[in-house]
């Protein structure tokens, strides 16, 4: 293979000539921890992290456990063999595989031997670039653990990772620094994306329940209590099979061999977060025709059965005359009820928790038709409320889709420049 001026081919690949590639082990010690046993665990102390916790707190989530050594314990390790500090590199190397935490600060603490490995005395290069690039090489990293059925990173073969390394500290530096700046937008965008969920979250449970309502709905003031908790005194309560047009039904129970050219046939699989994938396998037209019943129309409402169950979507014009499986529910909405706001009530927590129940000697959640069709379903009294409120959650959808694409795009641009930077095809300094 060619190679542009300027670079140099190596066992790691392409890089400028002016770069090295060195062996992990060359510029840090990697070791694992002092041994800690179950009774040395106490129920406060120094925080103490298994693969499990360093995974969670590289992902920025709460830890669901927590694990505590003693103040004395902790010292007598410390003197003995060190704790990680500002800067050192844990990795996992139990479970999964090859994610990299690096030390933030230099708070207290310690970790389970043979879950991680700890690289300290970092030199000779930048600490960020060096967890940059580790990460980068996680597959490899992860191809050369040993074992058959339980995989594990050994420090030996880990000391050989080859690492390409710019000439200088500043130019690791300003990789580092690029990088960072990317990963702090995609943070930003994952935060504001949970709180838009959170908020809409909110925003549902107090439209769908009438806890709030719309200017110029309210016809009657006041709240009565129902078979499903309180409600305001001018909705209605009724059992999901009366507000549709049929009751509720699934579809294609054998598919058959998909074809090439044929009908579209939605799973339950295909239905997540209120939209549907439009990548669908194709049927015979005999096929769908044997299953008349569930033909797709504009506006159906379609649920997942198993799959992603509870899962609901409104049926766009585009699925018109599509079918649907054996996993997936029909409700088609009659004249009085808003297919848009039934979707996010079925979608919505208080809907779920009415209908969506473990299965029979099983505890996956599965939606049982018959329940499903005995629902009940509180809503506003005109289809014009029920509309205006399905418009507002809608609206909120919209914009936390636009933020999503916005995230999705920045994480390509992230990976682009990840391949660029770390390999210097382009340089910062």
């Amino acid at each position: 293979m060619e190679v542009k001026p300027g670079y140099k081919q190596t066992e790691g690949g392409v890089i400028p000539k002016d770069w090295d590639l060195r062996r992990l082990g060359d510029f840090a010690e990697l070791l694992s921890s002092k041994r800690i046993f179950e009774s040395d665990y106490v129920s406060s102390g120094i925080p103490f992290y298994r693969g499990k916790e360093i995974t969670l707190l590289i992902e920025n989530k709460p830890l669901s456990e927590e694990y505590f050594i003693s103040e004395e314990r902790y010292e007598e390790i410390r003197r003995k063999h060190g704790s990680p500090t500002k800067g050192d590199i844990l990795i996992t190397a139990v479970g999964t595989l090859g994610n990299v935490y690096l030390v933030p600060d230099d708070k207290r603490f310690y970790f389970k031997d043979g879950n991680l490995i700890w690289l300290r005395g970092i030199n000779g290069i930048d600490d960020r670039y060096l967890a940059i690039q580790i990460r980068n090489r996680k597959k490899e990293i992860v191809d050369n653990a040993i074992g058959s059925s339980q995989k594990a990173l050994t420090i030996v073969r880990l000391k050989d990772t080859s690492i390409p390394l710019p000439p200088t500290k500043a130019e690791q530096e300003a990789i580092a620094e690029a990088l960072s700046d990317a990963d702090a937008l995609i943070e930003s965008l994952e935060q504001l994306i949970a709180k838009k969920r959170n908020l809409k979250q909110g925003t549902m449970q107090e439209l769908l329940t009438g806890k709030k309502r719309l200017p110029g709905f309210q016809v009657e003031p006041g709240y009565g209590q129902t078979e499903v908790g309180v409600i305001p005194k001018d909705w209605v309560l009724k059992r999901l099979q009366t507000l549709l047009a049929q009751p509720a039904t699934y579809g294609v129970v054998k598919a058959g061999t998909f074809q090439r050219r044929g009908i579209p046939m939605l799973r339950g699989g295909d239905i997540k977060d209120g939209r549907i994938n439009m990548e669908l396998p194709l049927i015979t037209p005999e096929k769908s025709a044997e299953y008349q019943r569930t033909v797709l129309r504009n506006e159906d409402v379609v649920i997942a059965l198993v799959g992603y169950p509870g899962e609901s979507a409104v049926i766009p014009e585009a699925l018109t005359g599509a079918n649907i499986s054996r996993a997936v529910g029909l409700l088609r909405p009659g004249s009085s009820l808003n297919a848009r706001f039934l979707t996010c009530y079925l979608n919505s927590s208080s809907g779920r928790a009415e209908f969506l129940k473990p299965g029979a000697g099983s505890a996956q959640m599965v939606v049982n038709l018959k329940d499903l069709n005995l629902l009940w379903v509180s809503l506003p009294p005109t289809k014009a409320e029920q509309t205006a409120i399905a418009a507002v959650l809608s609206d909120m959808d919209t914009e936390i889709a636009a933020l999503e694409t916005k995230l999705a795009k920045a994480q390509d641009i992230k990976q682009g420049m990840m391949q660029e930077l770390l390999t210097g095809r382009i340089r910062l300094i």
